[in-house]
């Protein structure tokens, strides 16, 4: 019990005292003060209402008033007139606390009426979704629906470039076999000639033909949109110079 009695004095020798030495113009204020440390809540509670009524009030006493009765309700079971108190002295002063220490209960609800008015003041940034970057326009057009159409129809078209080039080699290389194993067909030197330069023009078409013709086919396929199942091109070497098969589908 003495030990007990020793700390209520110097609690109320150097807590209250140093809040209550803010505002030494309230007389009223600081007997509320003493009258908390004496443990006479209600008559307290009254002090304050006495002490709120002066009308040259400053925010730091409106700020004391306001905590002091936020701690005098609960302790007296008053508690929305408490939560009440402890609000309107944080939208003074967000940071205020009582110079001395709170039940745990009372400290819960003190942090959450400065939660709450915390919220206010600077409510959290709304969370933007991150924007969508459409696809290339390349992507679109392999995707669209003419792509689909086309894609086919033209490599069929160059598959058949690509033939016909291999035609015209082959030819070429025919005309040249002939020349090389002293064809009896020729027997003058114009039609020596002849042969030679039909030879030359057949062997320029057909290089220029095949590698048009299999750069439409590959070209449609990947970049008209994606090949179906079983669609290729393969150009395979044979004995005559090359062999080009083209396979596919209907979509």
């Amino acid at each position: 019990m003495i030990r007990l009695a020793a700390g209520v004095v110097v609690w109320g020798c150097f807590g209250f005292p140093a809040l209550a030495a803010d505002t030494p113009r309230n007389t009223a204020l600081q007997r509320a003060f003493r009258l908390y440390n004496a443990f006479e809540y209600e008559k307290a509670l009254k002090a304050l209402e006495k002490a709120s009524q002066k009308p040259d009030l400053t925010d730091e006493e409106k700020v004391s008033i306001g905590l002091l009765e936020g701690v005098l309700s609960f302790e007296t079971q008053q508690l929305e007139r408490g939560r009440s108190a402890f609000a309107r002295a944080l939208e003074l002063n967000l940071e205020a606390n009582p110079p001395f220490a709170l039940a745990p209960k009372v400290a819960t609800v003190l942090e959450e009426e400065r939660e709450r008015i915390r919220l206010i003041r600077f409510p959290p940034l709304p969370v933007v979704d991150p924007p969508v970057i459409g696809p290339p326009s390349g992507e679109l057009l392999s995707k669209s629906p003419w792509g689909s159409k086309l894609r086919l129809p033209v490599a069929i078209g160059g598959g058949a470039v690509a033939v016909g080039g291999l035609v015209f080699w082959s030819r070429a290389k025919s005309l040249e076999g002939k020349v090389r194993r002293a064809d009896p067909s020729i027997t003058t030197t114009k039609q020596l000639d002849d042969t030679l330069q039909k030879g030359r023009t057949f062997e320029t078409v057909g290089w220029v033909l095949m590698p048009l013709g299999v750069a439409a086919s590959v070209g449609s396929l990947l970049f008209l949109d994606s090949p179906g199942p079983g669609v290729g091109v393969a150009l395979l070497p044979t004995s005559q110079g090359a062999q080009m098969s083209l396979s596919g589908s209907f979509p």
